[in-house]
């Protein structure tokens, strides 16, 4: 039982379902992004950074992280919180930010 608890583990780590760290993916389509393949840009943002969208992109993907209670994604201009755990539409260069609160 215990070997098939760690299969089970490993796997959901692999799908980032239990990922540790943060994350936001740029891709050139929305189905690029539910596919996730032809990935622009990976990168871990920290909390009260900003990382700028290529001007490629057209979706991105946000996992928040493990360990980041109260912490969210959101694009300056825009109001509201950006969606975790599915792949978004953007329209135009910009930036994204991950902050607390």
């Amino acid at each position: 039982m215990k070997g098939f608890s760690t299969v089970i583990f490993a796997s959901l780590l692999s799908q980032g379902v239990l990922a540790a760290n943060p994350k936001l993916n740029q891709y050139r389509s929305v189905e690029d992004c539910k596919k996730d393949k032809n990935i622009i840009s990976h990168s871990s943002p920290s909390m009260n950074d900003c990382r700028a969208i290529d001007t490629n992109t057209r979706a991105v993907y946000l996992v928040i992280g493990g360990g980041s209670a109260g912490q969210h994604f959101y694009k300056p201009g825009q109001a509201g919180r950006l969606q975790t755990g599915t792949c978004l539409e953007m329209t135009g260069p910009g930036e994204i930010c991950k902050v607390l609160g």
